[in-house]
């Protein structure tokens, strides 16, 4: 399943109602927080496993917590 959001998609994500968490989220290498321009307040924790964003093959280095509604199913 793919996932959009501000334009950047991602092929990996947890969204909390299917896992019970607070907020939906993915993992992201620093990288792509650069290349994409994603805020560092978005930023949560230390990433696990291999960044989210579609076509990056880097480790994660955080998670990226979305806002409500922020990030969409396509």
């Amino acid at each position: 399943m793919l996932y959009k959001c501000k334009g950047i998609i991602f092929d990996d994500a947890v969204l909390k109602k299917e896992s019970g968490d607070v907020n939906d989220y993915t993992s992201v290498c620093i990288p792509c927080v650069r290349k994409h321009k994603i805020s560092w307040s978005k930023l949560d924790g230390i990433g696990s496993e291999y960044c989210g964003v579609k076509g990056c093959t880097n480790r994660a280095n955080y998670y990226l917590d979305f806002e409500d509604g922020e990030l969409e199913v396509i």
